[in-house]
């Protein structure tokens, strides 16, 4: 009998796998940039499937669900949207809107050929398309240890909603209301950090950072000319004219230019304006009004006790902190992989309590330690591998506090590697709170990044209140709180907050030890606690790119699980050559384009399913054509799909029933 259930986003950033199996249990979620090391890959995550089949011996014929978080039938919905929106709230281009009409229609054509691909490797699956809000309401809920609670998913975008306002009851969820697009929140923050030239996808978290140097002075701009919000509902829209017309259907830039009188966009980003600080600051404020006046909302429809938050503006720290403050509900649920990293784990925990087995009683054992972990014997094999010592310490640590308490800056690998965007213990760099230049030591030798960037505490639950004004359990790096006392000013921003860590003995034992250890050495029960990588790279995975971190930057040590690498047993000729070498891409980013050169000429003339320069997709495309597979109908050109694809079939099988 098939007893697994495979979520996964492909198509898009953040592309992701998670495994269920047959008793609701996490048996992996992982996200394929995690693997490819390109930040919020885009690639098809066959890396990230391999490596959980693989890792725990699952055939492919063993998966009874496939759940993807996209409907492309609801995002043909989203294209009839568009045409009456920019006809009722633009000067109406036809030539533009049929351009932009193609782009979605060969979005729906990358899903569908991605759909066959994934019918092709398992063949027992039945592959359910789940809505992408309600994927990120799922892996709220279901993870968190609520039986009933209000639900509010707000992102970017899906297929046509922006932002969910829900129930969930048992393993039941309700859509109540939702925002649909182009008024969206998430995009709203995404390009205003581009037009600061803080970037769309890595920008909101450097926006948030930066909001602390400013002052909220332009909140009449905004609320003018940006976005309207309606106090009374407690929803919001968009202001028609940051919304462009151009493929893909987004926002503007152009459109913030002209409102402000300039171009925003920093050169440097270690030096900004006083303008650019207080523009961020008042798109933070006017966002957590919004999100704010959407919790209020789901408070009146719901009355519901509990709540719980996903989406990529779940991650907005400071505004959970507002929520929390606000007292509107007594208990939150936050999911760490709130962002489309999660979406597949949503997918996949909706088709469990739905499909597979509706009967089921929720499973609410959550942790986010569900990517890749490896053995003693294989992270002796990488340390064999580089020539390093078998070193272990009993007493790991006590050894690891008393470091730290010297000054040390230490990588800290341990057990499986977390989901989410946060570093939360198993992938982290470590260091001494209590020294102000413990920040300064890890931007000018680790992290690069720039300085008016705040790092983050982690520390013991039941001492949290000592030091921070957080009245709940935040395990999650996902909530603002005020520092209460100055011993910890490595962790305090320009404005005395911090994006604050708990953590239990039974949540994490080790580094619970540590940071104990700590604590009796130094009176203080916090860490300074931040990704393990560097910057414009991932999280690190594996134990060689741990071992890479220690060869290319300014880290005193690693520790993987009980062994211990010291920077002084580095032989500086061989480590810096490897360090060079690891610097490119993976050997499987060299394997795709050779194939790329091979079957190019294959693919010439055929009509792609896929556009753009996807060699993922590309190859698996050429891949079926190898197989003899029939497809029909399928152009990259700039005219309407929609007549054709009616009347096309592809592998056998209507597009558009």
């Amino acid at each position: 009998m098939s007893k697994y259930i495979v979520g996964t986003k492909f198509l898009g950033h953040d592309t992701n796998v998670a495994v269920i199996d047959e008793n609701g249990r996490i048996v992996m979620a992982i996200e394929e940039e995690r693997i490819d090391r390109i930040k919020h890959s885009s690639s098809f995550p066959l890396l990230s499937l391999r490596e959980a089949l693989d890792r725990y011996n699952i055939s492919p014929k063993d998966v009874a669900y496939i759940a993807t978080p996209f409907s492309h039938e609801l995002f043909f919905d989203r294209i009839d949207l568009i045409e009456s929106y920019f006809k009722s709230h633009k000067t109406f281009d036809a030539a533009r809107y049929q351009s932009l009409k193609s782009y979605e229609y060969d979005y729906i054509q990358q899903h569908l050929y991605g759909v066959l691909f994934l019918e092709e490797m398992f063949p027992n699956a039945t592959v359910i398309d789940v809505r992408h809000h309600l994927t990120h309401a799922a892996n709220a809920f279901y993870c968190s240890p609520f039986e009933n609670a209000a639900i509010l998913s707000i992102d970017a975008n899906g297929e046509i909603e922006t932002t969910m306002l829900g129930r969930g009851r048992e393993t039941h969820i309700e859509e109540m209301e939702s925002i649909q697009f182009p008024h969206s929140l998430g995009f709203l923050y995404e390009y205003v950090s581009e037009w600061l030239g803080l970037g769309r996808l890595e920008g909101p978290g450097k926006t948030m950072g930066l909001a602390s140097y400013g002052t909220p002075r332009y909140l009449d701009v905004f609320r003018q000319k940006l976005i309207f919000l309606d106090e009374a509902s407690g929803t919001f829209q968009i202001n028609p004219a940051l919304v462009s017309d151009s493929p893909p259907p987004f926002f503007t830039i152009d459109y913030l230019t002209h409102i402000f009188g300039r171009d925003a966009r920093m050169t440097d980003t270690s030096n900004f304006e006083q303008f650019h600080a207080d523009v961020a600051a008042t798109l933070q404020a006017i966002t957590e009004e919004a999100v704010l006046g959407l919790v209020r909302r789901v408070k009146k429809l719901t009355g519901e006790r509990n709540l719980c938050i996903s989406g990529g503006v779940a991650l907005n720290c400071m505004a959970n902190g507002r929520i929390h403050k606000a007292g509107v509900f007594e208990n939150i649920f936050i999911q760490p992989s709130a962002n489309d990293g999660g979406s597949g784990l949503g997918a996949a925990l909706y088709a469990y309590y739905n499909f597979f087995k509706p009967e089921a009683k929720r499973n609410t054992t959550f942790t986010p330690y569900t990517g890749s972990s490896y053995t003693p014997a294989e992270i002796e094999e990488a340390l064999q591998d580089q020539g390093l010592p078998l070193r272990q310490i009993k007493g790991i640590e006590d050894w690891t506090a008393e470091k730290l308490s010297q000054g040390w800056l230490i990588g800290w690998f341990q057990g499986a590697m977390e989901l989410g965007p946060r570093a939360l213990g198993n992938r982290s760099i470590l260091a001494d709170p209590t020294r102000l230049g413990s920040k300064e030591l890890l931007n000018s030798r680790v992290k690069y990044r720039e300085w008016w960037r705040p790092f983050a505490p982690i520390v013991l639950y039941e001492h949290a209140q000592e030091y921070f004004d957080v009245t709940i359990e935040a395990p999650y790096m996902l909530i603002i709180g005020n520092i209460m006392r100055d011993c910890i000013p490595a962790v305090s921003h320009i404005d005395k907050t911090a994006r604050v860590q708990t953590v239990r003995r039974s949540q994490n034992q080790r580094l619970y030890d540590v940071i104990s250890s700590f604590k009796a050495i130094t009176g203080v029960p916090v860490l300074l606690n931040t990704s393990f990588n560097v910057r414009g790279e991932p999280l690190v995975r594996t134990p060689h790119e741990a071992l890479n971190c220690l060869f290319r930057e300014g880290l005193d040590a690693v520790v993987l699980d009980n062994y211990v690498v010291l920077k002084s047993d580095l032989n500086p000729a061989r480590h810096q050559a490897t360090a060079i070498v690891l610097k490119g891409r993976p050997e499987y980013e060299q394997f795709l384009e050779k194939k790329r050169l091979e079957i190019e000429g294959e693919v010439s003339g055929v009509g792609s399913v896929i556009s753009g320069n996807d060699s993922h997709a590309r190859l698996l495309f050429v891949e079926a054509l190898k197989r003899g597979k029939e497809v029909e109908g399928f152009t990259n050109g700039g005219r309407s799909y929609l007549d054709t694809l009616k009347r096309q079939t592809l592998f056998g099988r209507k597009i558009i029933k």
